[in-house]
C-alpha cells in the first residue's frame, strides 16, 4: 500500500469504538460556537427516543463534537456517534447544571475572551450520523455543535 492510498484511501481501517473520559464542566465553553461552525438545537424530544441530529453520506472527516444542556433541569443525555454505521460513542450524559455540557470528539480550552480547538479527526468513509436521546420530553433543551469535513 502506498503513502498515498493510505493518506487518502483509508488505510488505517475503519474506527469501531473511541475511547475516552468524559468532562462534563459546570460551566460549557461558551467559545464553541467560535470552534464548531454548526450548532443545532434539538427540537422537540419525546423520552427514550432517538432524535437524528446529523446524517453526512460519502466521505470525510469529524472534527469535533460536543453537546450541551440549555438549563439547570436534571436530565440525561445520551449522544450516538456512528461513523460508516458503527456506533463509536454513546455515553450517557448526566446535566444538572444550566448551561453545562461536554466535549465529545476533539477538545476546547477557552479563556474570557478566546476560544482554541484541538482536533480529533476521525475519518469516515461511508457514512457519518450523530443521534441524541433525551431522559425528558421536551423542545430545543439541548445544542448539538459540531465541525465536519466533506471529501469527494
Amino acid at each position: 500500500m502506498t503513502t498515498l492510498t493510505q493518506l487518502y484511501g483509508g488505510g488505517a481501517g475503519p474506527v469501531i469504538s473511541l475511547q475516552r473520559s468524559f468532562n462534563i464542566t459546570p460551566t460549557f465553553n461558551s467559545q464553541i460556537s467560535r470552534l464548531a461552525p454548526v450548532s443545532v438545537q434539538s427540537g422537540a424530544m419525546t423520552s427514550g427516543v432517538p432524535k437524528n441530529i446529523l446524517t453526512v453520506n460519502g466521505r470525510g472527516r469529524l472534527l469535533l463534537a460536543a453537546v450541551r444542556a440549555v438549563d439547570a433541569t436534571a436530565r440525561t443525555l445520551t449522544p450516538d456517534i456512528k461513523i460508516d454505521g458503527v456506533s463509536i460513542l454513546s455515553p450517557a450524559l448526566v446535566f444538572g447544571a444550566a448551561d453545562s455540557g461536554c466535549d465529545l470528539v476533539g477538545v476546547s480550552y477557552y479563556t474570557s475572551d478566546s476560544g482554541l480547538g484541538l482536533w480529533e479527526p476521525i475519518d469516515f468513509q461511508s457514512s457519518l450520523v450523530i443521534d441524541l436521546t433525551s431522559s425528558l420530553t421536551e423542545t430545543d433543551k439541548a445544542t448539538v455543535h459540531y465541525r465536519y469535513q466533506v471529501w469527494q
